[in-house]
C-alpha cells in the first residue's frame, strides 16, 4: 500500500515537474522574443516614402474591350512577376505582360471541370510557370501553365476541412486553416500544410500552444476568423498571425514554425478585428489598431533596429471616410489623411498595400488614372519638392499621357 502511494506521489511529482518545466520554457522563450508595443501614447514620428523605398515606377494596363476594368477597387487580388501581371477582376483572372499589354484570361468562371467559381483565389509558382487556383467552397485546386494558358490537371485535396491556399514555390504549395472541427470549439489552432505539385501532404504542422503574453490579458477571437500571412523581408517563407492572438510566428523554408514577435497592447477592448499587420520591410513592421470602445484607430510601426514602436499619424475614425449610401470608403481622402508623404516623385500620398502584393523587395498597388491626373494639376503637386527633381519630371510626363477613363495604373515601390 505504501509502495502504491509512493508511486502515485512520484507520478504526480513527475507531471507537476513536466508542467513546471513547460511553463518555465514558455516564459523563458517569451523573455527573448521582441515586443511590438501598440499604444496610443507612443512617440509620434513622421515617415516619408523615401525612408522605406528607393524607387517608384508606374505601369498602365492596356485597355481591351473584352476585359474592361471598372476601376482599381474592382481588382481584388493581384500578383506581379518579372514577366507578368496577374489580377482578379470581377471574378475573372487576367494576365498582362509586365509592361501592361497583351491581356488574356486564364480559363473562365463556370461550373465546368476546368472552370473556377467567382472570386476564387490563386497563387503563382514562378519557377515552374504554374498557377494554382483554389475553387471557392470546394476542395479543388486547378493547375494551369500560365505561359501557354493551358490547363494541366486538377488536385483534389485530401482534407476533412476547407483550407486556404497561401503560396507556391518551386513545385510546393503552402496552405493553412483554422482546424476547429478537429478540436474542442473553445480552443484555437491553426495548421500549416505543405503539399507537392500533385497535392500529396509532405508536411503538416498544427500549432496548439500559444505563448503566454507579457501583457496582463490574453486576446480571444471568433474561431471562424482567419489568419494573416505575409512575406518576410529576410526571404523566409512567410510570417503568420492568427487573428485574435498576440503571437507572430515565422515559417522558414524548412517549414519550422517559431515565434518572431509578441504583440503587446493595453487596450482592454482589443478583439479579433482590431489589429492588422499592414506590411514588413527590412527595417520596419507596420501595424494598425482600433480601440473598440472609442472607435478610434491609429497606425504605427516597429523599428527592428531600435526595437521600439512609434505612431505615424494622428488618431482617426474610419467612419470619417465611409459613405453609407454606396457602402464604400473614399480611398482618395483616406490616402490624403493617412498616406505617407511621397517625396520620391511628389506623386499621390501612399497607403500601404496591406499584404495584397508584397515581396521582400517590392510593394505593388493600383490607382485610378483620373486620381493621378487630378493630383498633377493640383497646387500641392506644383509646390512640392522631390528628393530627385528628375523623378518628378518623369512622373509628370507619364501622367500627361493618361486619359481619365484609362485602366488602373500599377504602382511599384522598390524597397530599401
Amino acid at each position: 500500500m505504501k509502495h502504491c502511494k509512493f508511486k502515485s506521489f512520484v507520478c504526480f511529482a513527475s507531471i507537476s515537474c513536466i508542467f513546471s518545466m513547460r511553463a518555465f520554457c514558455q516564459e523563458n522563450i517569451v523573455a527573448h522574443i521582441p515586443l511590438i508595443e501598440m499604444n496610443e501614447k507612443l512617440e509620434s514620428v513622421i515617415l516619408k516614402l523615401s525612408d522605406i523605398c528607393s524607387d517608384i515606377t508606374y505601369t498602365k494596363l492596356e485597355f481591351d474591350d473584352k476585359y474592361p476594368i471598372a476601376g482599381s477597387s474592382t481588382i481584388h487580388k493581384y500578383h506581379v512577376t518579372e514577366d507578368y501581371i496577374f489580377l482578379l477582376n470581377k471574378g475573372i483572372i487576367l494576365r498582362y505582360t509586365r509592361d501592361g499589354k497583351k491581356v488574356v484570361n486564364i480559363s473562365q468562371i463556370g461550373q465546368g471541370p476546368r472552370d473556377y467559381l467567382m472570386g476564387s483565389s490563386f497563387v503563382i509558382d514562378e519557377k515552374n510557370n504554374t498557377m494554382y487556383i483554389k475553387k471557392n467552397f470546394t476542395k479543388i485546386i486547378l493547375v494551369f501553365d500560365y505561359n501557354k494558358n493551358q490547363y494541366l490537371r486538377t488536385i483534389e485535396l485530401p482534407f476533412d476541412y476547407d483550407c486556404g491556399i497561401i503560396r507556391s514555390d518551386n513545385g510546393m504549395i503552402l496552405m493553412s486553416g483554422t482546424l476547429n472541427n478537429r478540436h474542442r470549439p473553445t480552443k484555437r489552432y491553426f495548421s500549416i500544410l505543405l503539399l507537392n505539385s500533385e497535392g500529396k501532404i509532405m508536411y503538416e504542422k498544427t500549432n496548439p500552444d500559444y505563448l503566454i503574453p507579457k501583457s496582463e490579458h490574453r486576446w480571444s477571437g471568433n474561431p471562424s476568423e482567419g489568419i494573416h500571412f505575409w512575406r518576410e523581408s529576410d526571404n523566409n517563407f512567410c510570417s503568420v498571425r492568427e487573428i485574435g492572438t498576440d503571437t507572430i510566428f515565422g515559417i522558414s523554408n524548412d517549414m519550422s514554425i517559431l515565434p518572431r514577435y509578441i504583440i503587446q497592447c493595453p487596450i482592454q477592448c482589443f478583439n479579433a478585428n482590431s489589429a492588422t499587420i499592414l506590411g514588413e520591410t527590412n527595417k520596419y513592421i507596420f501595424w494598425s489598431v482600433t480601440n473598440c470602445t472609442t472607435q478610434y484607430s491609429f497606425n504605427g510601426f516597429y523599428d527592428k533596429e531600435l526595437s521600439k514602436s512609434f505612431i505615424t499619424i494622428k488618431k482617426y475614425k474610419r467612419s470619417d471616410w465611409f459613405n453609407r449610401e454606396i457602402m464604400d470608403y473614399d480611398r482618395k481622402k483616406m490616402a490624403d489623411d493617412l498616406g505617407f508623404i511621397n517625396d520620391l516623385d511628389c506623386g499621390r500620398p501612399v497607403i500601404l498595400p496591406i499584404r495584397k502584393a508584397q515581396s521582400s523587395t517590392h510593394w505593388h498597388y493600383f490607382i485610378d488614372a483620373f486620381e493621378l491626373i487630378e493630383h498633377v494639376n493640383s497646387t500641392a503637386f506644383k509646390n512640392a519638392v522631390a528628393k530627385d527633381p528628375k523623378k518628378k519630371e518623369e512622373f509628370e510626363r507619364f501622367v500627361k499621357t493618361l486619359e481619365e477613363d484609362d485602366n488602373p495604373i500599377l504602382v511599384t515601390f522598390t524597397l530599401k
